[in-house]
């Protein structure tokens, strides 16, 4: 019974950690599902760090947009406040008409609000 337990466990940590796992022979977009995947699961700084090289393979596809919202997002949640903004900026400025331009300008004054002094410091 101990030896089912221990394969089961083992198994469940296998998977688990592979599911995260970005391979060379992926495709870009495939990739890119992983990456939204680490992000729904807290591991912010390698989806960010996938992410901006993902940015420069999905440049000029329907996909770019969401590529650099992802990434923002990435380094948002992992309190990276001033390289998400540079990239929330990117979108409302380079990408006025998508769906989330208007997303981004929200969290660009929310990242100048964590970014800025408390109060007792002004």
């Amino acid at each position: 019974m101990k030896k089912i337990v221990f394969l089961v466990m083992l198994s469940f940590v296998f998977f688990c950690s592979s599911r995260f796992k970005i391979k060379n022979d992926m495709t870009a977009l495939e990739k890119f599902e992983v990456c939204k995947r680490m992000i729904e699961n807290g591991k912010y700084s390698k989806a960010a760090f996938e992410l901006s090289k993902l940015r420069y393979q999905l440049m000029g596809t329907e996909y770019a947009v969401e590529v650099i919202f992802q990434l923002s997002e990435a380094y948002r949640l992992n309190k990276d406040y001033p390289e998400a903004l540079v990239n929330y900026q990117t979108i409302t400025r380079d990408y006025p008409n998508s769906n989330y331009s208007s997303v981004s300008q929200f969290y660009v004054g929310v990242c100048y609000e964590r970014m800025s002094l408390k109060a007792e410091l002004d």
